[in-house]
């Protein structure tokens, strides 16, 4: 299987976290942008194809599908309760990860046409989300990276570290700070740095 994977992305990390932690990190060629474009109408990373050449878009659709491919029922419960508290989870990771890159790229624009309003909406966003995995874990329900949305929830705290790092999230969250101690260290995460730059 192919993934066409962007060093910078957040969404294509956690795929490629997802991939680790279910023993399929060895079974995906990352591609370039221009490959895996010529296969995505979305035009955006991630992308996968599988070997069978069916294409796949998004890290949510990626990480359903490779948590299939390792048998089901491993990052994403079958249903019920388990399946909603994980999806949560995973959509707050996301939401951090949509509303950082959202700022990171507004932030870049020349001046005047930066908008620091709409910076500032994209903070109040990262702040919400941030305080409900703060809740998730000190409850004990964001553990190791057991499901996909302690999976996501790593990728976006890294790419807040990465690229927000006047926010201090770490300072008023303790519970998830160290949580994610934890979870930075583990394989998963450390196999899938991306580079610096």
């Amino acid at each position: 299987m192919k993934l066409c994977y962007a060093a910078g992305s957040p969404f294509a990390r956690k795929a490629m976290v997802a991939a680790h932690v279910l023993g399929l990190a060895g079974k995906v060629e990352t591609v370039s942008w221009d490959e895996g474009m010529a296969w995505n109408p979305l035009k955006k990373a991630p992308a996968m194809k599988t070997d069978d050449g069916e294409a796949i878009f998004d890290s949510h659709a990626i990480c359903d599908w490779l948590n299939e491919v390792a048998g089901g029922n491993r990052l994403i419960p079958a249903g019920g309760k388990a399946r909603l508290a994980v999806m949560r989870r995973e959509v707050l990771g996301s939401g951090i990860m949509e509303a950082a890159v959202s700022r990171y790229y507004e932030l870049r624009r020349p001046d005047g046409e930066k908008s620091m309003e709409w910076a500032a909406r994209q903070e109040q966003k990262i702040a919400g989300a941030i305080d409900a995995l703060e809740a998730e874990a000190a409850a004990g329900t964001l553990r190791g990276l057991d499901d996909l949305g302690a999976v996501s929830a790593a990728c976006a705290l890294e790419f807040l570290d990465r690229r927000y790092e006047a926010f201090d999230w770490r300072k008023s969250h303790k519970a998830l700070a160290a949580w994610y101690g934890q979870v930075s260290a583990l394989p998963a995460i450390r196999e899938s740095d991306p580079p610096t730059d």
